[in-house]
């Protein structure tokens, strides 16, 4: 693979793109085995963005670069909307960067990134150029047990997100992170209720994160999590957990 491959999760110059809400109900077990096969993502996105994934293989695939922007550029009124979702029947997968449940409101632009292969990966976190969206309310519930068994495969991950941003899974110890300060916007209440165990048996693997952030920002695996530094603040979370949360890795 030559050159570098680009991944670009947010907008220029929009006014008036929020996200819309999203509401899941899932009864009955879901399992996946493949590599980035999460058990579910919802997302809503103002601003533009989404769910991205490389899979790379072979002898170049450990050299390779994958650039990742997740923000907008420019832009208003570029809220995440209300993401809730209701889950009985158990979560299980088997791949690496393979999470169980993942959750985010975004306002601004962003999303998350998943690459596998060990490539170098070079994040930027945050909107520019006053991009301004809030992230809206996360509202999450599972009955079941979560299991996960690859590296980096977080059990659950929720994100409310003002000025944008998001998570990127996967990479090499050479990846490199950096932050945008130019978004604007607030983070949303996250709720999440969950009754049973929650285990994450891979290397690098959390049971549970969880990320209120204004002024834009996210996570990227084993190198950063927090804010970019723009203008808002983060809101409330709230985590009721009955069962045992293990992270083995």
């Amino acid at each position: 693979l030559r050159g570098a491959t680009t991944l670009t999760l947010g907008g220029v110059g929009q006014t008036d793109a929020a996200g819309g809400e999203v509401s899941r109900t899932q009864g009955g077990a879901v399992t996946t085995t493949a590599a980035n096969g999460s058990g579910a993502i919802l997302q809503s996105i103002g601003g533009g963005g989404g769910s991205a994934g490389v899979n790379l293989g072979g002898a170049g695939s450990t050299g390779a670069t994958i650039v990742a922007a997740l923000g907008a550029q420019g832009g208003s009124d570029l809220s995440g909307g209300v993401v809730r979702g209701v889950f009985t029947g158990g979560v299980t997968t088997l791949g690496d960067h393979a999470l169980g449940l993942v959750a985010q409101s975004i306002g601004a632009g962003g999303g998350e990134a998943h690459v596998s292969g060990s490539p170098k990966l070079a994040v930027t976190l945050g909107g520019t150029g006053g991009a301004a969206g809030d992230g809206g309310e996360v509202i999450l519930s599972n009955a079941g047990a979560i299991r996960t068994a690859g590296a980096g495969a977080h059990g659950v991950f929720l994100q409310s997100i003002g000025g944008g941003g998001g998570a990127a899974f996967g990479g090499s110890t050479a990846s490199t992170v950096a932050l945008n300060a130019g978004g604007v916007g607030d983070g949303g209440h996250i709720d999440f209720r969950q009754t049973g165990d929650i285990l994450a048996t891979g290397d690098g693997a959390y049971g549970v994160v969880a990320q209120s952030l204004g002024g834009g920002g996210g996570w990227v695996d084993g190198k950063f999590a927090g804010a970019a530094g723009g203008a808002g603040a983060g809101g409330a979370i709230g985590l009721v957990l009955s069962g045992q949360v293990y992270s083995g890795g």
